[in-house]
C-alpha cells in the first residue's frame, strides 16, 4: 500500500529525531511541535485566569490547535511558549473588552477557512487538560461538535470510494464485506482515512490494496479470520522465520508502534515470496 508524503515525513521524523529537511511537510510537523507546546503552556494557567481564552477555545478550538492561529503569538515572543500562551489570554481578554459576547460569536470566526489539516490536529491532539474537571469536559465536548461531522463527511466519501473501485481492485474487499460486513467498520475505515491524510480516495484503494493482499496470502476464507493462526503461521514460515529475515526488534517508537527490520541480503528466492510476506504480515 501507499505510504503517503505526510507519513513518510512523520516516520523520518519518529526514525531521526527530525523532520526531512526542506518543504511544507518539515514545517507542517514544526508547527503540529509549536502549537502542541503552547497548549501545554496554555494548560498551566488556572482557568479562572484565562476566562476569555477559554470562552474562545470552547466556541472555536482551532483557536489553539491550528498554526495559522497560534504561531503569530509564537512570533511575536521571539518561539517562547510561555510567554505566547500569556498573550494569547491577554489578547482575548482584550478582544471581549472591546467587543462583549460578539467576541466568541460563530460570527466571529466564520471568515476563517477551516483544512483537513486543521481538523486533524484537533482530531489527534484533543486537548491537554486543565486541572478543572468540569472545563476538560467542556473542552472535550467543544472538539467533538467541531470533528464528528467532518469526520462522518470523511467516513461516506471514503465508502462512494470504495464502490466506485473497478471490480479489478476491489474483488477482495466486495467479498470480505458481503460474508462479513462488520470487518469494514466506521473504526477500520478511519485507521485508512489517518494513514492517507484523511483523503478518501487514497484511503479507499488503500483499503482494497489490503484485503487484495490478505485474500492473496490467506485464502479467501482465510482472509475473514479476526486472528490468523500463528502456530499455522510458524509452521509455514519456519525456513524463514530460522533463516532471519526479518526482525521485530524489542521495544517501540515514541508513537508505541513495533519496530520491524528485514534484511536485504536475506530476500526469498523466486517462488518463495508468499512466506516471506506472510512473515512481514504477521510482524
Amino acid at each position: 500500500a501507499r505510504v503517503s508524503d505526510n507519513e513518510k515525513a512523520r516516520i523520518h521524523a519518529d526514525i531521526f529525531g527530525d523532520p526531512p529537511s526542506g518543504g511544507d511537510y518539515r514545517d507542517g510537523l514544526i508547527a503540529d511541535r509549536d502549537v502542541v507546546a503552547v497548549e501545554a503552556a496554555l494548560s498551566e494557567i488556572p482557568p479562572e485566569d484565562r476566562v476569555s481564552q477559554l470562552r474562545a477555545q470552547l466556541a472555536f478550538p482551532f483557536v489553539v490547535s491550528s498554526p495559522v492561529h497560534v504561531r503569530p503569538f509564537l512570533e511575536a515572543e521571539d518561539g517562547d511558549t510561555r510567554k505566547a500562551a500569556r498573550r494569547m489570554v491577554r489578547y482575548w481578554e482584550g478582544r471581549e473588552r472591546l467587543l462583549g459576547d460578539d467576541a466568541f460569536s460563530p460570527e466571529a470566526f466564520g471568515s476563517r477557512l477551516v483544512t483537513d489539516e486543521d481538523m486533524r490536529r484537533l482530531y489527534y491532539h484533543g486537548i491537554i487538560p486543565t486541572p478543572d474537571p468540569k472545563v476538560n469536559k467542556a473542552l472535550r465536548a467543544a472538539v467533538v461538535r467541531k470533528v464528528a461531522p467532518w469526520l462522518s463527511d470523511k467516513i461516506n466519501a471514503t465508502e462512494r470510494e470504495m464502490e466506485a473501485l473497478p471490480a479489478k481492485l476491489n474483488s477482495a474487499l466486495l467479498d470480505a464485506r458481503q460474508r462479513k460486513p462488520d470487518l469494514v467498520n466506521e473504526e477500520n475505515i478511519i485507521a485508512f482515512l489517518a494513514t492517507e491524510d484523511y483523503d478518501p480516495c487514497r484511503a479507499a484503494k488503500r483499503i482494497a490494496s489490503y484485503w487484495d493482499m490478505k485474500s492473496y496470502l490467506f485464502g479467501r476464507d482465510g482472509a475473514l479470520c479476526g486472528d490468523e493462526d500463528v502456530h499455522t503461521f510458524a509452521v509455514e514460515c519456519s525456513e524463514e522465520l530460522e533463516e532471519g529475515s526479518v526482525y521485530l526488534l524489542p521495544g517501540t517508537d515514541s508513537f508505541g508502534r513495533k519496530i520491524m527490520m528485514s534484511r536485504a541480503d536475506k530476500t526469498p528466492p523466486k517462488g518463495r515470496n508468499k512466506p516471506y510476506l506472510k512473515v512481514l504480515w504477521f510482524c
